[in-house]
């Protein structure tokens, strides 16, 4: 009966350390964010005004959040009695002529260029 008492007293004892583990992780984790908002803040507005603005902040973004777990559409969700218009949206449809090549693709055949000139040379 001792043994049995003693390695469920483990048993529980390793799982709340694993809990206590996960749970310290988020709460340094989310200190670590709040220090970094609050020092954009008061980078941005002074520190004295940091931390209304930072407080409207988590306000909007709470609302947003909350609209979003209720499923509710994302200017439906803000409470500032505005009322949503529709609005037609035309978009302009381009299509890729011959010859428009992106920045990235122009690196890329540079970089294999140069491994090409690497392996011929050397």
């Amino acid at each position: 009966m001792d043994t049995t008492l003693s390695i469920l007293w483990w048993i529980l004892s390793m799982l709340w350390s694993f809990v206590w583990l996960l749970i310290g992780g988020w709460v340094s984790t989310a200190l670590q964010i709040i220090v970094v908002v609050l020092a954009y803040y008061a980078y941005r507005y002074g520190w004295r005004r940091a931390p209304y603005e930072a407080w409207r902040g988590v306000r909007a973004i709470a609302r947003w959040g909350w609209a979003w777990l209720r499923g509710v559409e994302a200017m439906a969700g803000a409470d500032t009695g505005a009322h949503v218009r529709e609005v037609e949206v035309i978009r302009e449809i381009r299509v890729k002529e011959f010859g428009d090549v992106n920045l990235s693709s122009l690196m890329n055949v540079t970089m294999l260029a140069g491994l090409l000139l690497l392996a011929v040379s050397g």
